[in-house]
């Protein structure tokens, strides 16, 4: 059987060139070998899509799906922002 560690990640299915590069650059992953030894630092779950009302203080990524009822412009001059404000149907949240 080939050692396949050394193989280029470019010839690996749905790399390509274009996501090698990206991932030499900003990865430094250049092999099978250097794939499989690599280990985010972070890792945030994106699996589970939270509802308004179970949000607390100590959740520092989440993800809401609902909608935006409304956008407003809050504050004067260098403090002016836009606001949206959205719901899920279990509460309200402001997007600033």
């Amino acid at each position: 059987m080939p050692d396949i560690s050394n193989t280029d990640i470019k010839y690996l299915p749905g790399v390509g060139p274009k996501k090698a590069e990206i991932l030499n650059k900003e990865l430094d992953i250049f092999s099978v070998d250097d794939l499989f030894h690599y280990y985010p630092y972070k890792y945030i779950d994106k699996s589970r899509i939270f509802y308004i009302h179970e949000i607390d203080g100590n959740m520092p990524y989440i993800q809401l799906k609902g909608r935006i009822t409304a956008f407003e412009y809050m504050g004067e001059g260098r403090a002016k922002r836009l606001v949206a404000h959205f719901t899920d149907g279990t509460g309200f949240v402001d997007l600033v």
